[in-house]
């Protein structure tokens, strides 16, 4: 909604009918395909909508069958199209029109490494000194800096290891029939640690490696060719998911959000979604089914979920310093970029996680009144009028919840 573009998608049991829903109602539209839905969408279907069926082979199909439909391709007779097909395409062919499609779901691979390079055509063009090797290693360290940048904002990674290729440029040589050939020459690469992803950065260690062959060269080398490539990624620490520390008290913030600014009994309810798919579906939650099963009440209803018990009939309550403000809840208490990295997380987790980063937030909050206000009491008197800790349950403790082997990855 913010840049303007709209964007169109198909469901489906296969990856076929969903290629095909996706365009059937654009711009700005889901298409969902039902299987009982399947042979009415394909039956006035054309052929050459289907995969692999647009080009030449489909035109074929057409000619010898007489069909232009993929219905009426299916309501064919088997012997028919095996005669024209074959047995084995005749079977793929009758799926392929009734929505049948094998192939899995394959998770799009990173590439494992980012380059530019440039080719020196001709003795004239070619690189016959450090000087003219720098301005070129700059000019690649540009165009490399460009990719890694965009490839550090779409996944969230960094290069580590820094390479160098280059080949020499041999004079052509005359061959016994009279045809000049141009003599193979091996390339030669040589790598380091990459400093950082910054043109001027690489080019001068790309060219201090350069350097150093040419030292041990015999005068007059050229260089036909050369590149630049970057590899070895890592998890940029910025992007890294160290969620982790979300959950530290020490790492929350106070300061209430907008998203959590709700009525002090919990009532209300919170929108789910892009707020700007026009027409898209949304999902509308209460309050209280946003925090665990396995939490306390006291916390939906905007209350301090007791942490502690009063001991040898002491009363423990927190000091005006130390005690959250009436009706602020422990998700209140959340910063923006806690708020920003819950909207990344899986929905099934995103309400225990609430709950957990409030209850931090609020702790730290707690603790530091605290420090503020220390405890005036000493020895056995001091110590009786400390509250006692409570057990947590075995669901609440470190490494019991969904969410924390969600984080440990199991």
């Amino acid at each position: 909604a913010q840049t303007g573009y709209t964007c169109s998608a198909g469901l489906a049991h296969t990856k076929l009918l969903a290629k095909l829903a996706s365009g059937l109602h654009k711009p700005d539209a889901c298409t969902l395909v039902a299987a009982a839905g399947v042979p009415e969408l394909l039956a006035d279907l054309p052929l050459a909508r289907l995969r692999m069926l647009g080009g030449k082979y489909g035109a074929g199909l057409t000619d010898a069958l007489g069909v232009t439909t993929a219905g009426q391709l299916a309501a064919l007779p088997r012997s028919r199209l095996e005669a024209v097909a074959g047995e084995k395409d005749a079977a793929w062919l009758v799926g392929l029109c009734r929505g049948v499609d094998g192939e899995e779901v394959v998770e799009r691979r990173l590439p494992k490494s980012q380059s530019c390079g440039k080719t020196f055509r001709g003795r004239r063009s070619a690189l016959a000194d450090l000087d003219a090797v720098r301005h070129w290693l700059g000019e690649l360290g540009k165009e490399l800096e460009e990719r890694l940048a965009a490839d550090r904002e779409e996944n969230g990674r960094m290069p580590t290891l820094l390479t160098v290729s280059w080949s020499r440029d041999a004079p052509p040589t005359l061959a016994p029939d009279g045809w000049a050939r141009v003599p193979s020459v091996p390339s030669v690469s040589r790598s380091c640690a990459l400093r950082r992803p910054e043109a001027a950065a690489m080019a001068d260690d790309a060219a201090a490696l350069v350097r150093r062959w040419a030292s041990v060269q015999p005068p007059g080398w050229n260089i036909g060719a050369m590149s630049l490539e970057a590899s070895k990624f890592v998890m940029a620490q910025g992007e890294s998911a160290a969620i982790t520390r979300f959950f530290k008290a020490g790492g929350a913030q106070a300061g209430p959000s907008a998203a959590d600014a709700v009525s002090p009994d919990g009532a209300g309810a919170k929108l789910e979604g892009d707020a700007g798919a026009g027409e898209g579906v949304h999902v509308v939650q209460s309050e209280e089914s946003m925090c665990p099963a396995s939490g306390s009440q006291q916390v939906a209803e905007g209350r301090r979920s007791p942490t502690h018990e009063p001991g040898d009939g002491a009363e423990a309550s927190a000091s005006p310093a130390t005690r959250p403000a009436p009706g602020v809840r422990p998700g209140a208490l959340l910063s923006s970029e806690q708020e920003a990295f819950l909207a990344e997380l899986p929905p099934e987790l995103r309400s225990e996680a609430r709950a957990q980063l409030g209850v931090a937030a609020m702790r730290s909050r707690v603790a530091a009144g605290k420090r503020q206000t220390p405890d005036r009491g000493r020895g056995r008197a001091g110590a009786a009028a400390r509250p006692a800790r409570r057990r947590l349950p075995p669901e609440q403790q470190p490494g019991g919840s969904t969410l924390d082997r969600f984080l440990s990855g199991a």
